[in-house]
C-alpha cells in the first residue's frame, strides 16, 4: 500500500502530468466544438476549421511533448502504463 501511495504523490506532484492532461483536454474540447446555429456562410467555416487545426496543433504539442519527456526519463508512470496497457 505504502508503495501505491509513493507512486500516486509521484504522479500528482509532477507537473508534466498536469501540463499533459490540460493539452489533451484542450484538443478533445476542440475537436468536439460545435458552431452556433446563427453563423452562416464564411464564418461558420472558418470558426469550424480554425477549431479543428488548434486541436490538431494541441495534439502534436502532446506528442512532442510526451516524448521529449519519455526521453528524459521524467514521466516513467505514463510510459509503463502505457507500455503495460
Amino acid at each position: 500500500m505504502k508503495d501505491f501511495l509513493k507512486k500516486a504523490k509521484a504522479v500528482i506532484t509532477n507537473y508534466r502530468y498536469w501540463l499533459l492532461f490540460i493539452v489533451m483536454g484542450l484538443c478533445v474540447v476542440l475537436t468536439m466544438l460545435d458552431v452556433n446555429e446563427d453563423v452562416t456562410g464564411v464564418v461558420f467555416v472558418y470558426l469550424i476549421v480554425s477549431s479543428k487545426l488548434l486541436a490538431v496543433g494541441f495534439g502534436y504539442l502532446y506528442y512532442r511533448l510526451y516524448k521529449r519527456w519519455e526521453a528524459k526519463g521524467t514521466i516513467p508512470e505514463l510510459v509503463n502504463s502505457i507500455n503495460n496497457f
